[in-house]
């Protein structure tokens, strides 16, 4: 019998008698490479982790590591190596591929971000109902970028908890309410997310975004009636102060005084000093489209107004001055789930104490408190008529300009915050004050609208278990004022998830309804901490990637890449040579 052929000792065996002891060793050293492997890129991806968390740039002008301009991301390597043997051994094979190269990262960017992403969208399917939050804002490249925030309700260790989380930065270079709607609707059935799951939608007051007729929500709920649009609450609150600041000249004169006096002081430095011996806080400045910071202009002026007057007079009497005195006045204003209430009881119970606090802080500072305003009314004459003019008091000005700002203030509330009081008089029944005092008889009433209105999601079995829970409510929530979602949570850890399954449905979708757009503002902060001018270059995927790494940091933290290793690692062992 013919022996097998000979095969070159340097290349292999020529005994097959050899081969099998042989093997077993091979195993092991294919094995211990990828066990290297595997070691090498935990390293490189917690350093792709660390920089892409914590918005860090990772290139440099140089790629080897330890030279001047090397960058971020390889000074790290470089470190760790210092503590590490098998990195430390792996750097210092020349011409062996070292997994470190800018393509490299880019690639663990991308495949870390889209590790986030899946489990952020595994999480919002597994919820099923979600909102959508959009809003769009230019970066550094002057490239319009669409954020999209998903608001879900999901169950975590049998607790449930209120998410919104960001899923990716869109460039877009629509502006119309059709554009948008459809750039919308393409990124969902990307995502593989079904809009018919949809029930709220939150924008800004844009008109392409919040337009009645034309504007996204208006074509996004064409196709499902239940994505309730609820606009921004925090945009609709600013909007209301910023034309109530400016609805009254003599308002708009006010807050021009207030912006005076800082920029007084804050054009000099000496001035800057003089005003700080008189005060324990600073002056604050104020912008024209956000009434908060009109608040603390006028509020931080308001309770240090000696102090203001002191450091004035002290720059007027100090010949290195040559500068004259400004004179101030204080309007101030307060929040919003009672603001409604509150204006109209300042309206009813009119100004005259605003007037004589604002005489008395006068009189404390040295200041004539008299009112010299005065102006004629002239009304146009009619045939027969004597032409005269009606006399206007100062007192009488002032009073006509404080009711003009809060009729503005309570006209606009009424409008811009009537979609939020629907959703809320829809499920108000829903509360544990409403469940105690209700009539058994209403609360079936209501639980039966509301069954009508969202037919796809809840049946009219509801109104039977509205009956059962309303009798349940005292003894699993001693505490009337509990929120809905303190509710939806003593429903489930009192197991009556299976008694009342239409009841934590309505919850659900109740706490599924956007109330801000706050989160799609955060996000724009990370989007100015990823982009800078320095990365202005930087492409879209990197971008959206690196951004959800740094947004979503909880998330990015708790995954365990376990499983993206050891595939990678599979690979690179496999193409080494022994």
């Amino acid at each position: 019998m013919t022996s097998p052929p000979i095969i070159d000792p340097q290349q292999g065996f020529n005994n097959w008698k050899k081969l099998n002891p042989k093997i077993p060793d091979h195993e092991n050293k294919i094995n211990n490479e990828k066990e290297k492997w595997k070691h090498i890129l935990k390293v490189v991806i917690d350093c792709v982790r660390f920089c892409c968390v914590n918005n860090l740039a990772l290139r440099g002008s140089n790629c080897d590591i330890g030279k001047p301009g090397c960058g971020i991301f390889l000074n790290l390597i470089g470190l760790i190596s210092k503590y590490d043997s098998v990195l430390s051994s792996h750097l210092k094979h020349k011409g062996q591929i070292t997994y470190l190269s800018n393509k490299i990262q880019n690639e663990f960017i991308n495949l870390l971000g889209s590790k986030v992403r899946n489990e952020i969208i595994q999480r919002i399917k597994n919820s099923k109902y979600f909102s959508i939050i959009f809003d769009s804002t230019p970066d550094v490249s002057r490239e319009d970028q669409l954020c999209e925030i998903i608001r879900y309700v999901r169950e975590v260790n049998n607790e449930f908890v209120i998410e919104e989380s960001f899923v990716d930065f869109i460039y877009t270079n629509e502006k119309t309410g059709l554009g948008i709607a459809s750039d919308v609707l393409q990124k969902l059935e990307k995502d593989g997310l079904s809009f018919k799951n949809c029930r709220g939608q939150g924008y800004d007051n844009g008109a392409n975004m919040a337009g009645k007729y034309q504007g996204v929500q208006a074509r996004l709920k064409e196709i499902n009636e239940h994505a309730q649009f609820v606009p921004c609450a925090a945009h609709s609150l600013n909007l209301i102060g910023v034309h109530a600041a400016s609805v009254s000249v003599k308002m708009i004169s006010f807050f021009g005084i207030v912006q005076n006096i800082f920029n007084y002081f804050s054009g000099s430095t000496s001035r800057w000093e003089v005003l700080m011996r008189c005060l324990k806080i600073t002056l604050k400045t104020h912008s024209d489209t956000r009434w908060a910071s009109k608040y603390n202009a006028v509020h931080s002026l308001y309770c240090q107004f000696g102090g203001v007057i002191k450091a004035l007079r002290d720059i007027s009497t100090n010949p290195i001055f040559g500068d004259g005195v400004a004179n101030a006045e204080n309007q101030a204003s307060k929040m919003i789930n009672c603001l409604n209430v509150s204006l109209q009881e300042m309206r009813d119970s009119g100004n005259e104490q605003i007037k004589t606090e604002a005489i008395s802080i006068c009189d404390k500072v040295g200041i004539k408190s008299e009112l010299k305003i005065k102006r004629t009314i002239k009304r146009k004459v009619m045939s027969g008529e004597n032409s005269s003019g009606e006399d206007i008091s100062a007192d009488q000005f002032l009073t006509l300009e404080y009711y003009k700002v809060l009729d503005n203030m309570m006209a606009q509330m009424k409008w811009r915050f009537e979609q939020l009081s629907n959703i809320a008089d829809d499920f108000q029944f829903l509360s544990a004050h409403s469940l105690s005092v209700t009539p058994v008889e209403k609360l079936k009433k209501y639980a039966a609208d509301l069954a009508i209105k969202y037919n796809e999601d809840i049946d009219q079995e509801i109104i039977n278990e509205i009956e059962f829970f309303k009798y349940q409510v005292k003894a699993i929530l001693p505490d009337l004022n509990a929120t809905a979602l303190n509710i939806l949570n003593a429903i489930k850890k009192y197991e009556l998830d299976s008694t009342c399954p239409n009841l934590m449905t309505a919850y659900r979708l109740f706490l599924t309804m956007p109330v801000t757009v706050a989160s799609g503002e955060r996000s724009f902060s990370k989007l100015k901490l990823t982009k800078t001018y320095l990365r202005s270059t930087m492409s879209q995927n990197r971008l959206t990637n690196s951004a959800i790494l740094s947004i979503e940091h909880e998330i990015t933290k708790s995954i365990d890449f376990e499983d993206v290793i050891e595939d990678f690692a599979s690979i690179k062992s496999r193409k080494i040579k022994f």
